[in-house]
């Protein structure tokens, strides 16, 4: 099944901690991190107007690759000139073996239902 799944496990005055797990129905990750409060605003109002044009990118990045807590590259684009379209999904934590993770892998579906999860993050 397909799914983005965020949880708010605990939060602050700025500051959440977030779970997110998300699944193409065959292959899934599960990343905890801290963020500030408006983490996904700016993402969720992109997606809400995706796609512009079949050319349209829109991005959500937090961490760094090489030297951070965790690494997650969301990035929604379309596949096909009739508007299909696809998230890729790149995640890693730092733990060490064998709980660490890299993951690579993408969730295809229709823009209507990036539209819905951005009308969602902005919630």
């Amino acid at each position: 099944m397909k799914t983005i799944d965020i949880t708010n496990i605990w939060d602050d005055d700025d500051m959440v901690e977030l779970s997110i797990r998300m699944s193409n129905g065959e292959t899934s990750c599960k990343l905890v991190f801290y963020a500030d409060d408006e983490t996904f605003l700016e993402f969720g109002n992109a997606l809400v107007d995706f796609p512009k044009n079949t050319n349209h990118i829109v991005q959500y990045k937090s961490g760094d690759w090489e030297n951070s807590s965790h690494y997650i590259l969301l990035e929604v684009f379309c596949v096909a000139p009739n508007g299909a379209s696809a998230m890729k999904v790149v995640a890693k934590n730092f733990f060490t073996a064998p709980n660490s993770f890299k993951a690579t892998f993408y969730i295809q579906t229709e823009p209507a239902n990036f539209n819905a999860f951005g009308k969602a993050l902005k919630k």
